[in-house]
Formats: C-alpha cells, sequence, structure tokens
C-alpha cells in the first residue's frame, strides 16, 4: 500500500461470537468496504486480480477513496472515514453498530427477539394505565408465540425477566403513573429544580 495504514488489532473472538448474526454480517459487510479503501482490493481477492480503478492506490489519495466509497455506498465522507479509523484501532470490533452493542450489553444472553418484543411492549406502556411487569410479560410472551410461533424464542426465568424490563425501561417511568408516563414520553426537556426556581417571582401589583 502506498499510504495505508498499520494492520488493525486482532479482535477478541469471544467477544464477536456474543453478537447477534445481523450485527456481525454488517460489520463484515463494512469491513469488505474498508479494505477495499485501504488497498484497493476486497478482502480475499485472488492473486492478479484488478481493483476498481476508483480505489486504486497508486492513482488515488486515501481521501479521494473515501469520497469515493461514500459515493457508493450513499453515506458521508465522515462516516467512511470513521469507520476506517476505527477499523485501524480495533479492526472488525471497531466497525460493530454501538447502538446494537449496547442492546446486547443490556440483554446479556437473551434472545434479540426477545429485547425487540420487550422494546416494543415498553414503549406501548406510554399512553395506558398504570401497569406492572408481572402483566407485561404474559403479553410479550403471547407475543412472541404469535409471530415465531411457541417455545420458539428461548424465554428467561421470572427474575431474568424482570432485570431485562427494568434495564430497557430505565428512565421511562414505565409502570410509575399512567400520566407521568406520558408526560415524560411527550416532555423534550426537563427543567432542574434549580434553574424552575428562577422563573418563580413574587405576583406583581398592577396600579
Amino acid at each position: 500500500m502506498v499510504d495505508g495504514e498499520p494492520l488493525p488489532e486482532v479482535t477478541p473472538l469471544g467477544l464477536l461470537e456474543g453478537l447477534p448474526p445481523e450485527v456481525l454480517e454488517e460489520a463484515r459487510t463494512w469491513e469488505r468496504h474498508i479494505v477495499e479503501v485501504l488497498t484497493g482490493l476486497p478482502p480475499g481477492a485472488e492473486p492478479g486480480t484488478a481493483g476498481r480503478p476508483e480505489y486504486d492506490p497508486v492513482q488515488h489519495s486515501l481521501r479521494a477513496r473515501d469520497r469515493a466509497k461514500a459515493a457508493e455506498l450513499g453515506v458521508s465522507e465522515r462516516t467512511v472515514q470513521g469507520r476506517r479509523l476505527r477499523f485501524g484501532d480495533q479492526g472488525l470490533w471497531g466497525l460493530v453498530d454501538q447502538r446494537a452493542l449496547r442492546e446486547v450489553e443490556v440483554g446479556g444472553r437473551a434472545d434479540p427477539r426477545l429485547i425487540i418484543a420487550l422494546q416494543e411492549a415498553i414503549a406501548a406502556e406510554a399512553g395506558t394505565s398504570t401497569g406492572t411487569r408481572s402483566r407485561l410479560i404474559p403479553r410479550v410472551t403471547k407475543n412472541l408465540e404469535e409471530t415465531h410461533g411457541p417455545g420458539v424464542v428461548p424465554l428467561p426465568g421470572k427474575t431474568t425477566f424482570y432485570r431485562l424490563i427494568d434495564a430497557l425501561s430505565a428512565g421511562r417511568h414505565t409502570f410509575g403513573s399512567a400520566v407521568t408516563r406520558r408526560q415524560t414520553a411527550l416532555s423534550p426537556r426537563r427543567w432542574p429544580a434549580s434553574r424552575a426556581s428562577r422563573f418563580r417571582s413574587t405576583p406583581r401589583r398592577w396600579t
């Protein structure tokens, strides 16, 4: 490579094995794109394979290749550059969608389909009357059985179920007053008490 970067660090396989298949596949897709930007060829190319002209390191600078890849994928040049830099620092792990990674961290070993069903059920609670976690569990279970079939999605015990619900509903007041939940869902901003107090003043007398 003419202006290539240092080889990325080796990604711990145990971390990758814990990812949902679709998340890992998305990261590998980005890996193929980034390697083409860096080397001019996709990974695993046979010897003698001619790369695409727009990714030729001899003819084009790294920034120009970033720009070409951004145009190809319909994303910003900054997006490609950011992925490339993370790949240089962390290897394939740096290309994993961090939003999906946070869901994996919250859900632990839970099936991703269970996490999605819980998130949808929790979001639906905002406008309903006061509910409880114990009522949410059978609704989620029924939804999973109707969608994927009975027994297809493995379900945890009640304690783990409660832990997942608490983690996914943190900060939403999901199981408090329905009024509070609607206000939390609709309010774009909450004023701290110290700041709100500035707007209180002694009633003014008009003469």
